[in-house]
């Protein structure tokens, strides 16, 4: 029979999880999450077993706080859509470098193991892009109604970013792609080619 399991005392010090979680975040979003077993996640937090799971259940949470607090960044950035006292192409153009910055710092085998290893916080992920999209979805609306680019399918508008976007967060694209290039063609193609005549 195996050892088992206490339960055990989860500590909920904000402070200290954002602690955890900035160790550990850079090493999980470079290099994938398959590769840091538990030994090696204390190696790089610079804690003990105990400390670690007082702070976290898992290593599954683990991955989910670090994916939330991606999202969190880009939900921030996002409200620069609503801000109305700045054009629209600044804010659009500054949400997408934001997005995209973001997703850069995002491996191709971190993706694949989000994918492979935790297909419930990978489905998380992509609703949170979904959800992202509907607040562009208000902003073309605006920028059409007030004349900042042509009359054309809101629907669209969004679905162009979205397949953008998702192409950028998917794992089989992502080396050795020039993502700044790639942004500034398709910042172009959206303000010059649907600037009203």
């Amino acid at each position: 029979m195996g050892r088992v399991s206490i339960d055990k005392k989860r500590i909920l010090n904000p402070d200290k999880r954002a602690e955890l979680l900035f160790k550990l975040m850079p090493a999980l979003l470079t290099e994938g999450i398959k590769k840091f077993k538990t030994n090696d996640l204390l190696e790089v937090a610079e804690v003990s077993k105990r400390t670690l799971y007082q702070h976290f259940s898992s290593k599954s949470e683990i991955v989910a706080v670090t994916i939330e607090y991606v999202f969190l960044q880009i939900d921030i950035v996002c409200e620069v859509l609503k801000e109305s006292h700045l054009a629209h192409e600044e804010r659009f153009i500054k949400v997408m470098h934001e997005i995209v910055g973001a997703l850069d710092l995002v491996s191709a085998q971190f993706l694949i193991d989000l994918r492979d290893e935790y297909p419930e916080i990978n489905t998380m992920m992509n609703e949170h892009i979904h959800s992202i999209l509907l607040d562009f979805k208000d902003f073309y609306k605006d920028a059409i109604k007030k004349k900042k680019m042509r009359k054309v399918s809101v629907e669209t508008l969004v679905h162009m970013d979205r397949l953008f976007i998702f192409d950028l967060a998917n794992p089989d694209n992502k080396s050795d792609r020039n993502i700044s290039n790639e942004l500034e063609s398709y910042l172009d193609l959206k303000w010059n080619g649907l600037r009203p005549n």
